[in-house]
């Protein structure tokens, strides 16, 4: 008797991850190395049992717990713990009991269980992952019956994050469609997105009326277990609905236990107390419910502040060994010539590339070129990279260059220990790098020290100054990235009759190694550049801590300073005694804007509003009757005059701009013609 049921069937294709490596263990050659499914392995290929878990499995043996099945929802207390571990323990959504969490086999069961759920129960049928993504998000959507309409994210012409396209298509997604996203350390490109643009990306989902369902299968191995919850938490204070699935099979490198959860994000606890309903009966369609080994081993360890610190150090161990043999991975390709940038990968979407500095080089008393600066070139190179090195991003070609100078140079003073400059073979080097570059490309430089003057060891000529500025004039638009000063300051080079930029960065340890402001008054952060093409199209200033809204100080014209010596965290008026009082000498209706990162070339405006009336633009503060401390920003420089001696010369005075109130004892505002950017030419 013939049995046809399943003759029509072809064998499924082999999973394209599982599949490599089924060949590896087939393949007898015992040069192989597996690059299929990604579980963390020491050198001899073996996955560790975390100390953590060794503990954890000797209690288990010994309390010798009954086989018993464990409820729908897995085990109790389990979901707990991981929404203070997901959320944070002072959660808003912890603390109000809004979110319902089950156990789950693994990452996948939770993908599994939640895409069920917004399927059959909340009747979604449209879905949205990445281009490209986890190859198994569309195969659960598929089987569920999801009709799936990928998002653009990563540009393979690039090889970068195309964030654009990525707005484009979200926006262009019907209402109720399940966005599929990845919380951190994305599956397969690894590139995340920025807490800026997930911003972008919340607004979204807000607006159009998407789900959005975060996968975090990687907590803890890009930055951390809190930092990598971070666009989660972004998701929270938004008081979206949500759904996220967690994975510990690889943070517990407990890969067989597949032991995982979904948390599913609602807007009350009566509504995630019927939420938890729905999801036992789809686990109990699926599986009935889940095993208990590692969810033991998981929620004891959640559970114990000791042991919750100890798997962090673990965690942390892995994520650093892991980082170490991708750098190692990257140097070896760009030693073999590999045209693709191997080492923007190591950072996900955020790469660092350092530049040497003075402070990074060992000196001589003598100032002699001894192997003294060798060796700290050598210890850079090997902790950090290349001494001088360049690398192309789009249109945008970005060199990196020593330009400290040591040693045995004819006209750096006996008692300098260091020149701004570059030395002859540094100097062809570049020729010979740009020599590469199409004019129609942006040259940014970035080097240590400033090339503007007005300091002793900047303005020199002689040090190939004046001919690498020569160069950068070429090209269609050229910047300086510097740091050094601890202050803020935009400088304008014109050679050749083109505009060269200087943008001297405030270092984000503050003034001076341990402040919380720079030395112009400015507090510590970073600029961010947006580059379109071979432009930068804008640029602000992100203080730490804080939103970008957050660039400038104001001040009363009559405000008094003091400063407690002894406490160097802010200022102390009881001290006035002994240290004070200074103020700008100016009327109570007087207002100082200090504005961080203002441009240089006097295209800005600064407005002052009151009583939502404009009553006109403040002008640069400059000096009167002799005072030329006048000219700096002085919270800044009484602290750093108190502190180290130095003068009030140590601020910089560009950022400061004067305004007059037109009504007494009203409140002061600047209007948003202060927020830092590009000038309008520009």
């Amino acid at each position: 008797m013939s049995d046809a049921l399943f003759s029509s069937l072809v064998a499924a294709p082999a999973d394209p991850i599982l599949g490599v490596t089924q060949r590896y263990r087939q393949d007898p050659r015992p040069q192989k190395v597996n690059l299929g499914v990604g579980a963390y392995m020491t050198d001899e290929g073996v996955t560790p049992v975390l100390d953590v878990v060794k503990e954890a499995e000797t209690a288990l043996a010994e309390a010798c717990i009954p086989h018993s099945y464990l409820p729908i929802s897995g085990l109790d207390g389990y979901g707990a713990h991981v929404q203070q571990m997901v959320f944070g323990a002072d959660s808003e959504i912890v603390l109000s009991g809004r979110a319902a969490t089950i156990q789950t086999l693994g990452g996948t069961g939770a993908l599994k269980v939640g895409m069920d759920f917004m399927f059959h129960i909340c009747g979604e049928r449209v879905a949205s992952t990445s281009l490209p993504t986890w190859g198994n998000h569309n195969a659960i959507l598929g089987m569920a019956g999801y009709e799936i309409k990928p998002y653009r994210y990563y540009d393979t012409s690039t090889n970068s994050l195309n964030f654009d396209a990525m707005v484009e298509d979200l926006k262009a997604l019907p209402a109720k469609t399940l966005v599929v996203l990845h919380s951190c350390c994305h599956n397969p490109t690894g590139y995340d997105l920025n807490e800026e643009q997930w911003k972008v990306v919340i607004e979204i989902c807000q607006k159009g009326g998407l789900t959005p369902f975060l996968d975090m299968a990687y907590q803890g191995f890009r930055d951390g277990l809190d930092e990598d919850a971070t666009a989660i938490r972004m998701f929270a204070a938004s008081g979206m609905s949500f759904l996220v699935a967690t994975s510990f099979s690889k943070s517990f490198n407990l890969y067989n236990e597949r032991i995982g959860a979904l948390t599913v994000v609602c807007q009350s606890k009566t509504e995630a107390d019927i939420v938890m309903t729905q999801l036992k009966a789809v686990v109990r369609c699926n599986y009935s419910n889940p095993p208990a080994h590692g969810a033991y081993i998981v929620e004891r360890v959640l559970s114990d502040p000791q042991k919750y610190a100890h798997w962090k150090q673990e965690l942390g161990g892995m994520r650093e060994r892991i980082r170490s043999m991708r750098k190692a991975l990257a140097d070896e390709m760009a030693r073999l010539g590999a045209k693709r940038d191997f080492m923007a990968s190591i950072a996900g979407s955020v790469p660092f590339f350092q530049t040497i500095g003075n402070h990074d080089h060992l000196n001589e008393a003598d100032n002699s070129v001894t192997s003294t600066y060798w060796k700290s070139v050598e210890n850079f190179q090997k902790y950090f990279g290349p001494q001088n090195y360049s690398f192309d991003r789009g249109d945008v070609h970005i060199v990196s260059m020593d330009n400290v100078l040591h040693g045995e140079i004819p006209d750096l003073g006996e008692d300098q220990e260091f020149a701004a400059g570059f030395y002859d073979w540094q100097f062809e080097w570049l020729k010979r790098d740009l020599s590469y570059v199409p004019k129609d490309k942006m040259v940014i430089l970035c080097c240590h020290v400033p090339f503007r003057g007005g300091e002793s060891y900047c303005h020199s000529d002689k040090r190939y100054r004046r001919e690498v500025l020569e160069l950068l004039s070429e090209y269609a638009e050229a910047h300086l990235m510097i740091g050094h000063t601890h202050y803020n300051q935009n400088y304008i080079h014109s050679v050749n009759g083109k505009t060269i930029y200087e943008h001297i960065q405030g270092a984000a340890c503050g003034a001076f190694w341990h402040a919380s402001f720079n030395g112009d008054g400015t507090p510590n952060g970073y600029a961010v550049y947006d580059i379109e093409g071979a432009h930068i199209a804008d640029w602000r200033f992100k203080a730490t801590g804080r939103d970008e809204g957050f660039q400038m100080r104001v001040y009363r014209g009559n405000q008094t300073f003091y400063h407690d010596k002894q406490n160097k965290g802010g200022l102390d008026a009881t001290m006035k005694d002994k240290y004070g009082p200074y103020n700008y000498g100016l009327g109570a209706d007087d207002i100082l804007v200090n504005v961080w990162n203002i441009e240089h070339d006097g295209s800005w405006t600064v407005t002052l509003y009151q009583r939502g009336e404009n009553i006109g633009q403040m002008t640069n503060y400059t000096s009167s009757a002799g005072r030329t401390e006048k000219l700096h920003d002085l919270w800044a420089a009484y602290w750093i005059y108190q502190v180290y001696g130095a003068g009030f010369t140590t601020t910089s005075c560009q950022h400061l701009y004067k305004g007059t109130l037109k009504y007494r004892s009203e409140e002061r505002r600047v209007g948003k013609e202060c927020r830092s950017r590009w000038s309008p030419y520009h």
